[in-house]
């Protein structure tokens, strides 16, 4: 857009949209004189400035946008200048501004930061609802004659209330995280995006944390994960076999400990796993080896060892502690019997009696049926495919309130769903129709490691995905209200940045950190904004912007406890 379609379209520097006076120039800030009146005499219209407004200052052949951020009545540096002079009778108003971003008339290039410094004595004004969503969507034309998909996501706080539209590939396509302390409007942020990429042709995974999003209605399809003895009318309860796993998972959830349990774990999954493909060597599913022949196991193993180095947990888990036992014997007869498995090792079977017991019981436990129980439910996996096939539903939600958090269940079987989605992406399966993988409460589910655990687990999958998802076309949503506790290499990878109130100071030194661009005015309003309000910030906007987000119509239930009505 060049100057004259900029004019067509508005007048950036209106006689009627004057200010005020620039009176000092100190970096990127600038100190206005405002005035009460226009310049020409005209009946002022927008000129009663308040905090928060947007400004635009004439230098050249540049339009340089700001914000106010102080208003103060001083006489200083302000008495030579006719708008303040006792005669006028207009009161000596002064305001501070903030330089944000910077365009070119001459193409309507919209670039962040300060291109030149206003000379003293320029003219500010007040800025133009269209260049303001101009900047603050960062793009370089209003009527470009192509139709552009866009998500309402808020208003602005200038006099105007100036709705915010931005494309998805902003918001979403370096990643997207939503921060905010309890009560700051976390929850309506996201369901506010969620329906605004519902509208049009998106494909979105929603894990659902709390369950508070089970009111989305529009293009939406329910499954619960877990032991939920009441599920919503609608939902599907779906399940993750454990032979959708990984023998790393398995390990994990577990958690062998000592020198002899984890080396009797896994030789107890490859026996099982042979013992499934070669079922003449376990004739009740598991293989005995106190005092047996070597030479047919080795032959079978030799036979199948493709399958049973897959990393997958292919084999019957109601039979793994029966066959960890098997697995505690000599390893030969006698010295001239090598081919021969000796008797029982008692000393080896003690010190997997513990994890024997922790096996039993996991896998008996009705709150991980979902996992060693699964019955006739369907995969989640097979269910993720499905949905991404059906071009008439746009967002799975997977609703986790009823997945247990014993054993690090819910941290590792996340882990395991991120993984299959890298492959699915790795495999160019989201290449025709991106995919956004929206994690409420993130905090839960990305930390570096597994706590408690004998040996390294890493929760890597969607650190991953942060890492490398975007050339596959699978990006990631973040909500949460802890953000230290998300590893620094996944928030580092977030180019989009909505932030609500943050109180504790250890979350806004990561905001701080992973967003450049934040300035000390707009820092210091994250603790005290009010619930609803945010500020977006990131890589594809020249400027943090203060919004008031829009309500969902299909609100999330965040609701607190009923003290009033519960405790008369």
């Amino acid at each position: 857009m060049n100057n004259e379609q900029l004019t067509a379209s508005f007048n950036p520097f209106a006689a009627n949209a004057f200010t005020g006076t620039v009176i000092r120039v100190s970096g990127a800030s600038l100190k206005l004189v405002l005035c009460a009146g226009s310049r020409s005499g005209s009946q002022p219209t927008f000129c009663s400035s308040s905090v928060g407004d947007y400004i635009v200052v004439e230098h050249d052949d540049l339009a340089l946008v700001g914000q106010i951020s102080e208003i103060s009545v001083s006489s200083e540096d302000v008495a030579p200048l006719p708008e303040t002079s006792p005669e006028s009778g207009k009161f000596p108003v002064c305001a501070t501004a903030e330089l944000l971003a910077s365009v070119e008339l001459s193409n309507g290039r919209v670039s962040p930061g300060v291109l030149a410094y206003p000379r003293i004595g320029a003219a500010a004004y007040n800025a133009h609802p269209l260049l303001v969503q101009m900047v603050v969507e960062s793009r370089c034309s209003i009527d470009s004659g192509q139709e552009v998909l866009t998500l309402t996501v808020g208003r602005l706080h200038d006099q105007h209330q100036t709705v915010i539209s931005i494309t998805p590939e902003k918001l979403f396509g370096r990643h997207c995280a939503v921060v905010g302390s309890t009560g700051s409007g976390k929850s309506w942020s996201l369901a506010r995006l969620i329906e605004g990429a519902a509208e049009l042709k998106s494909k979105i995974i929603l894990f659902d944390a709390t369950g508070e999003y089970l009111n989305l209605e529009r293009n939406v399809q329910h499954v619960l994960l877990g032991n939920n003895p009441k599920p919503a009318k609608g939902a599907r309860e779906v399940a993750v076999p454990y032979f959708h796993l990984m023998e790393s998972d398995l390990f994990a959830i577990f958690n062998p400990t000592g020198q002899s349990q984890a080396p009797k774990l896994r030789a107890a999954m490859k026996s099982l796993k042979l013992a499934r493909l070669a079922p003449n060597l376990a004739p009740d599913g598991t293989i005995v080896k106190a005092d047996r022949s070597k030479v047919q196991f080795e032959k079978e193993y030799r036979a199948h060892i493709a399958e049973l180095e897959d990393p997958y947990a292919s084999f019957d888990i109601t039979k793994l502690a029966r066959q960890i036992e098997n697995e505690c014997v000599n390893p030969q007869r006698s010295a001239v019997e090598p081919l021969v498995w000796g008797g029982h090792n008692s000393g080896d079977y003690s010190h997997c009696v513990p994890l024997v017991n922790r096996i039993q019981d996991i896998v008996a436990s009705p709150n991980l049926a979902s996992i060693f129980n699964p019955k006739d439910k369907r995969s989640l996996f097979n269910e993720i495919a499905a949905f991404y096939r059906d071009n008439a539903c746009c967002v799975l939600r997977v609703c986790l309130k009823h997945l247990s958090f014993e054993y690090n269940s819910r941290e590792i079987l996340l882990n395991a769903i991120g993984r299959y989605l890298l492959e699915m992406a790795r495999k160019e399966y989201f290449r025709k129709r991106p995919l956004l993988v929206v994690l409420d409460e993130a905090h839960q589910f990305l930390n570096a490691r597994l706590q408690g655990q004998s040996s390294n687990f890493p929760l890597d999958s969607f650190a991953l995905i942060a890492k490398e998802g975007r050339k596959y076309a699978i990006t990631l949503c973040l909500a949460t209200q802890r953000p230290r506790d998300i590893p620094e290499g996944v928030m580092s990878q977030m180019g989009t940045l909505i932030a609500h109130r943050l109180i504790n100071a250890d979350d806004r030194a990561v905001i701080e950190k992973a967003a450049a661009e934040l300035d000390a005015s707009t820092a210091a309003a994250i603790p005290s904004m009010p619930p609803g309000d945010a500020i977006v910030m990131g890589v594809d906007f020249p400027i943090p912007m203060s919004i008031t987000v829009e309500p969902p119509t299909a609100k999330p239930d965040s609701r607190g406890p009923d003290y009033q009505g519960c405790w008369r």
